[in-house]
């Protein structure tokens, strides 16, 4: 078993050197604990310093990108040209650790596992700075919560892996957000990932990194992985808290309503607002199951993988999804009734204005779900075809 090192470079040339010589002094080590030999790829990504000449100062793999295309882009090229069954990658500016890759080698083969990530943040000491450890904190507490990962450290730029699992976790970005993605989409593909604690200290030269910039591409980078696999746990949740918020607006009108079977002015405008809450929330919730049920379907995965999507997915949920619509295009007729009888025999309304909009919106989302009902049937039939047609053979 051949282990392949890939180096990222760009403008490293204060410390890609250390960085080199720190890998061969770990290589003896490596190859005790597993691989056979040992290449190390480094991918100078159009360095415009002396990172080139410094690195035709050792027996390496040396491939150069005629344009600057970012961290990502480089590590893809240097997966592409490796010869190795586990790819290895890490920073050359001194920040990651070379002589913990026979610990990541080892973990990866004593366990069979998928990916090994070196975790800074699960290490017992590190130089990172204080906004950075709590972004990478945030990330893998962000990362935890929509997917249920217990992965301590999703940024981290050190890891060895097997070659094979390119195909499930590609496409990836070509930029610093390459790892978190890495990581998420690896979640969702449910490859056996773990982790192994290391050191971390302060890098050599200029940092590229821009917290806000890089840090808002990896949360953006992240969703989109997400919204790939599991849509509905982000338009669910927003979809319901915006439910939430608007039965909490719109208590006031109705209790008023209840009481008095009028609706003041000073209240309309909070219950537009609460109305338009609710009618964006169901969209969303809408919009989320039905791109769950699509996602699943393209995937080839089951849809009633948790209690949530075992519920959702119900033939008792769609049943009540289908006559919930129908409830509310009922509600919102006959709270327009009144108004068309009127202007049918007077041609003229009286009605105050909350009445017919209110209706109007309850018919409207009525339709909504009625639809996305027949959509979401129809969708989960075809998805459960071939089962059935075995069923019936």
């Amino acid at each position: 078993m051949k282990l392949s090192i890939i180096i990222p470079a760009y403008n490293e040339e204060s410390g890609i050197g250390k960085t080199i010589e720190r890998i061969w002094n770990s290589k003896e080590k490596i190859i005790e604990n597993g691989m056979e030999d040992v290449e190390i790829i480094v991918v100078n990504d159009c360095s415009t310093d002396d990172t080139f000449d410094e690195v035709s100062k050792y027996d390496v793999k040396l491939i150069t990108h005629k344009h600057n295309k970012g961290y990502g882009a480089a590590l893809k090229t240097g997966f592409r040209n490796a010869n190795g069954d586990l790819l290895a990658f890490l920073d050359a500016d001194g920040t990651y650790p070379p002589e913990y890759l026979y610990k990541l080698c080892r973990e990866l083969i004593d366990n069979d596992a998928d990916i090994v990530v070196g975790s800074r943040l699960a290490g017992k000491y590190t130089e990172m700075s204080k906004i950075r450890y709590m972004g990478n904190r945030f990330f893998a507490k962000f990362l935890g919560i929509l997917t249920g990962s217990k992965i301590t450290d999703t940024a981290s730029g050190m890891r060895v892996f097997k070659k094979s699992v390119l195909p499930r976790i590609y496409p990836l970005p070509d930029d610093l957000e390459f790892t978190p993605v890495m990581s998420t989409r690896a979640v969702h593909e449910d490859l056996k990932m773990m982790e192994v604690p290391i050191t971390y200290q302060e890098r050599m030269g200029e940092s590229k990194l821009s917290p806000s910039r890089h840090g808002y591409r990896f949360l953006m980078g992240m969703l989109s992985m997400v919204t790939q696999y599991r849509p509905l746990k982000i338009f669910g949740t927003i979809g319901l808290l915006l439910i939430l918020a608007g039965v909490l607006i719109g208590m006031p009108s109705l209790v008023y309503y209840i009481q008095t079977h009028t609706v003041p002015d000073y209240l309309i405008y909070r219950s537009m607002a609460s109305l338009i809450l609710i009618a964006g929330g169901i969209n969303l919730v809408t919009f989320g199951i039905l791109s769950d049920i699509i996602v699943h379907v393209l995937h080839g995965k089951e849809m009633n993988t948790c209690r949530v999507r075992k519920f959702v997915y119900s033939p008792h949920f769609f049943a009540r999804y289908d006559i919930l619509g129908v409830i509310l295009i009922v509600l919102g007729i006959v709270l327009n009734m009144p108004m068309m009888l009127e202007y049918i025999t007077t041609m003229n309304i009286t009605l105050h204005w909350s009445y017919i909009i209110s209706g109007a919106l309850l018919i409207i989302l009525g339709v909504q779900l009625f639809t996305s009902n027949t959509l979401a049937r129809t969708i989960k039939e075809i998805c459960e075809r071939e089962k059935n047609i075995q069923r019936d053979i």
